[in-house]
């Protein structure tokens, strides 16, 4: 969303109202640096009820090091990785 300048989609309130509004159960998270803005939007919609499902190959992290610490912690507190099966066009 332009103009969102934090880390956590639902501490930007225009983001986190267009998310509210389309009253869906489920939500997917992936992005850049996932130590800070995936975790952190992943956790603050899992506190707000929503089933949070991490694309894993949609993310990108600082390191492959702090990367996995934040998808543990995300699967320890709820939320479900998934990857995207490879590709049978070749």
């Amino acid at each position: 969303m332009p103009g969102r300048t934090t880390a956590n989609a639902f501490t930007h309130i225009p983001t986190a109202d267009k998310i509210t509004g389309l009253g869906r159960k489920t939500l997917l998270v992936a992005g850049v640096l996932t130590e800070v803005a995936v975790q952190n939007s992943a956790l603050s919609g899992a506190e707000r009820g929503y089933d949070v499902q991490v694309v894993v190959d949609a993310c990108g992290g600082l390191s492959s090091r702090t990367e996995d610490a934040a998808f543990r912690r995300l699967t320890k507190l709820g939320s479900h990785s998934h990857r995207v099966p490879p590709s049978q066009d070749n």
